[in-house]
Parts: structure tokens; sequence; C-alpha cells
């Protein structure tokens, strides 16, 4: 198992020094275990050069089975600890910024009464790492919201947030003021209701948009709702995170597209919200879900988080 590890250590880092800082090795160690797998198996597999470090083609081989049997290796261990009953155990989860400041917690603190000899902990990261780490094998379940890659991820729905539009104060025309929910009509959820108090995106087209970069879910509705209506937004800020965004539009530096969730958790002085008219009702709604990927053992740790999730947010909004 350690000759895998190493292996895969140097393919993910494309570096021996970098590889044997995160092993905590030597790099002549390294290079020198490397070095005798090679030689059993009698081919190469790095290329090596003064600049760079390429995988073989064995090289390749040798990584699909040494991921297969890691993966074995984890799923043995998952299932050992499933027979201890939650007695031990551990699982990692991971969320964006919102999602691990406000989401995530409550859950983590009453699965932590409930299962506490469970080791537990979360990471935070851009929602565009997320799949990746998960698909490194280093954390086991994600809580995201819109678009999870369904090819490799299952997903369990917690519940659905609506999106409105966040705009400071000084920036609402006037022509639109009558129009604007406040932050405790939003918490009060009452944009929900029947009541038609949409407004056209088309009055913001002059104002400077805060955006997300391109990847990003958020980035993709405010493009589609802006060309709907004929217009692309201006923007000169592309952010990591919907928190930033948020917190820099209260700041009166632009627009920004926004969650309800969002503004139910936060400080919402010198910001009106608005609800956006649009041919596609499914632009202004999205899951909010937690992922794992597939083909993997769902450990009882993993499950019993799933249903807590959804005991606490089935609810919620």
């Amino acid at each position: 198992m350690q000759e895998y590890q190493y292996v895969y250590e140097i393919y993910k880092a494309h570096s021996f020094s970098k590889a044997a800082k995160n092993l905590y090795v030597s790099q002549p160690a390294l290079s020198a275990t490397i070095k005798k797998i090679e030689e059993r198996l009698g081919c190469q597999l790095f290329e090596r050069t003064t600049t760079s470090l390429e995988i073989t083609k064995e090289g390749e081989a040798y990584i699909e089975t040494a991921r297969k049997i890691m993966d074995l290796e984890e799923e043995l261990k998952v299932k050992l600890d499933d027979l201890s009953e939650l007695k031990t155990g551990s699982l990692v989860l991971a969320g964006t910024a919102f999602f691990s400041s406000y989401i995530i917690p409550p859950v983590v603190k009453e699965y932590r009464r409930r299962y506490e000899h469970i080791n537990l902990a979360f990471e935070e990261s851009d929602s565009l790492l997320l799949y990746k780490m998960a698909d490194d094998r280093n954390l086991d379940l994600i809580i995201d919201a819109g678009i999870c890659d369904t090819e490799h991820f299952e997903k369990l729905v917690l519940y659905r947030e609506n999106i409105i539009l966040a705009v400071p104060n000084e920036m609402v025309p006037v022509s639109v003021k009558n129009l604007a929910f406040t932050g405790d009509e939003i918490k009060a959820g009452r944009h929900l209701s029947g009541h038609d108090r949409s407004v056209d995106i088309a009055v913001f087209q002059k104002l400077p948009f805060l955006l997300l970069k391109k990847e990003h879910d958020l980035h993709q509705r405010a493009m589609a709702l802006c060309g709907e209506r004929g217009f692309v937004p201006i923007s000169d800020m592309h952010l990591n995170q919907l928190l930033t965004s948020y917190n820099l539009t209260k700041q009166g530096f632009g627009i920004s597209l926004v969650s309800d969730s969002l503004v139910r958790y936060s400080e919402n002085r010198n910001v009106s919200y608005f609800k956006c008219k649009t041919e596609d009702p499914e632009l202004l709604k999205r899951d909010v879900f937690v992922a794992y990927r597939k083909n993997r053992h769902v450990s009882r740790a993993m499950k019993c988080f799933m249903e807590l999730a959804q005991e606490i947010y089935k609810d919620a909004f």
C-alpha cells in the first residue's frame, strides 16, 4: 500500500519534491523507492526532465490499478467502522464559505452530540474545487447548491432556495423603489407570496454587476437572466465565493445575484432585494444538496449525517 501511495502522490503533485513533503519523507528516499518499483516492474513510470515530470503510459496503467486498490482498502476500513456501530470511524465534510459558516454547523453540532465517537471534520473551499477534492479521496460529503456533477456524484436534496437580486440602496433606481424587498421581508418569506413584485433586470443594466467566475452556477444564471433581456452585464469583478460578492454589494461596489438562504443568515443593512422577471422560473430556484462520489461504499457515518441534515432542514425554509 505504501508503494501505491508514493506513486499516486507523485502523480497528483507533479513533483518529487512536493510529493516527498506531503508524504513526510526525504526526496532521495522517495526517488530510491520509485527506482526500485520501476526496476521490479521493468518499466518507467515517470519521464523526468530538468523542467517537468510526466507520467508514462505504463505509469497511467499503474495509477489506474493503484486507485482501485486504495479505494478497496478505504471501503474495507469503512465497512469495519460500520460493524463497530458508529463507536469509531471518521467523516470529512466540505462546503463553500457560506455553507461552512451557516448551513453545515447546526448539523455538525447535533451529529457530534449523537455520535460522539465519530471523528468529524469539515473543510471550506471554492465550490469548483470541492468535487476534485472528493475525487482525490480527501473528503466524504459535499454540501453545495446549483450545479452537481451527476455523472460522477450522487446527490441528496435538502431544500430549494430562491435566487434574488441584491442592490446597494444608493444604486436603486427611483422607478423600482416601491418593488424592493427589505432583508426582514426576505427573512419572513414575503418574496415567496403570490403577490407579484418582480422587476425587469434590464432596469439595472447600466449598474456594475459583481459576478462569480464563469464556471459557477450563479454566473450562468446571471448571464441567462440578462441575456433574456438583451444585454450583457457590466462587470470588472469575477469572484470565487457568493459570500464575497454579497459582502461587496453591502459595501456599495455593485449588484449581485444571491440566494435567499444567504439573506436569511446575514446582516442586511444598506441593501434592497428584487425578484427578477424571467421566461424560465427555474433560473430563480436551485437545490441545496449533499453530494458524494458514485460507486463508493456509503458508510453508516455518511448515511446518518445525510439523514440528520434532511431532518434539520426539511421545514427550515
